[in-house]
């Protein structure tokens, strides 16, 4: 779908299908936004207020920060580049120079509701997650390291993922007695740990955080959120921050969600949702589900903290 101008050259046409809560809270405001990461099935925009929202193709996955989009061109960088401004128009049209989005009928999305925390259920569930993780995470991850299938190598990812295990079990370490703040030197060393768009240690905060909104450990999650607010807008890029501020509010992307369910339920088998964590990112997926598993770990061996 495209609309002419006034050169006589078409314009790209996307309509938003469903928007996640963050992303729908900045297209209801109607303040402007600049593009600043373009890649081929998706692209981050800013708002003034710092705020960020992910345009992407239709198909991928639902997230607080995604906007599930159609009609997405087959050259997105032909039509959008870094700094790009889009401004709103009536009738709920973003449009910049060379792209219109459309957002005026978009459904908003939001994860489902967890079922009440069940020890048994999370008992029976945890060793098909572990097993299922050991088979299907790529070599490179934290999550094939907790498995116990990977000894990390040699050079920096060795080092990443050392660094991010050690990290992860102080955190869950500190909820066996969470009286005091937690450990702020683990969640220092993970913010911004390791290269790419959501570092492997942001994405292990991400998990942690989630698996404790799931089982009603909002309390702990909140003083974690605390280190992240601390930590966060100088350690990590502004796209990761927003990824975890997301995370503080106990929402992810759709697989995370329905990973967390169907272990509350006591399910064992994980294969479906673990080939969707696949296609987020090259670790990013798995590098979340390796702070999941240990929170759900943790809450099996010890039960809910006591008040």
């Amino acid at each position: 779908m495209s609309r002419a101008t006034s050169s006589g050259r078409p314009i790209p046409v996307m309509g938003v299908q469903t928007a996640g809560s963050a992303a729908a809270a900045i297209l209801r405001d109607g303040k402007p936004l600049a593009a600043a990461a373009v890649f081929e099935r998706s692209f981050y925009c800013r708002d003034g207020r710092d705020r960020w929202l992910c345009f992407l193709r239709a198909d991928l996955e639902p997230g607080p920060l995604h906007a599930l989009s159609s009609n997405w061109p087959a050259r997105l960088r032909e039509h959008v580049s870094e700094g790009q401004e889009f401004v709103f128009r009536k009738g709920g049209v973003l449009a910049a120079s060379t792209l219109l989005v459309e957002f005026g009928a978009f459904q908003e999305w939001r994860p489902p509701a967890f079922p009440p925390p069940n020890p048994s259920a999370l008992r029976r569930a945890l060793p098909r997650l572990r097993e299922a993780m050991r088979m299907s995470a790529p070599p490179d991850t934290l999550a094939a390291l907790a498995a116990g299938c990977l000894q990390p190598g040699d050079g920096w990812r060795k080092n990443v993922l050392t660094e991010a295990s050690r990290a992860l079990a102080a955190l869950t370490r500190w909820l066996a007695s969470p009286r005091g703040h937690p450990p702020r030197d683990a969640i220092r060393a993970l913010v911004g740990l390791g290269p790419g768009l959501t570092p492997t240690g942001d994405d292990v905060i991400s998990g942690v955080l989630l698996a404790l909104h799931a089982l009603g450990m909002r309390k702990e999650a909140r003083e974690i959120a605390a280190g992240v607010e601390t930590y966060g807008p100088e350690g990590t890029n502004r796209i990761s921050l927003a990824h975890l501020r997301a995370a503080v509010t106990g929402e992810g992307a759709a697989p995370f969600h329905d990973i967390l369910c169907e272990a509350m339920r006591g399910r064992e088998t994980f294969d479906g949702c673990l080939r969707r964590i696949d296609a987020i990112g090259h670790s990013s997926g798995w590098d979340v589900l390796a702070g999941m598993a240990a929170a759900i770990e943790w809450y099996v061996a010890h039960g809910p903290p006591a008040s």
